[in-house]
């Protein structure tokens, strides 16, 4: 699998209890907060290092109109396989916040 994975999701919610929630998914999934800015709707996280990669930055983007875009890199720009773990990322990060509405 490759060295970064995104997806873009949808919700009808209000911008704030979007944040809210995704900074709630951030903590439950067990990842460092890193940087949050509710006025660019930006949120940054760290993964903790595992024998599939040496760590991962994820990144989570959110829109007013109730796009979420959450992207998982490998922290070392030169790894060249992730075993899948940006992606198994996106899709916790998603299911999650699924689960809190």
């Amino acid at each position: 699998m490759t060295r970064s994975y995104q997806i873009v999701g949808h919700y009808s919610a209000d911008f704030n209890l979007l944040f809210t929630k995704c900074l709630e998914v951030i903590e439950i999934c067990g990842f460092a907060l890193q940087e949050s800015n509710i006025l660019t709707g930006y949120i940054v996280a760290k993964t903790q290092v595992s024998w599939k990669s040496f760590g991962e930055i994820i990144e989570i983007e959110i829109n007013h109109n109730g796009g979420v875009k959450v992207k998982s890199v490998c922290i070392v720009p030169t790894t060249l396989i992730a075993y899948g773990k940006n992606q198994e990322n996106v899709e916790r990060i998603f299911a999650k916040l699924d689960a809190s509405f």
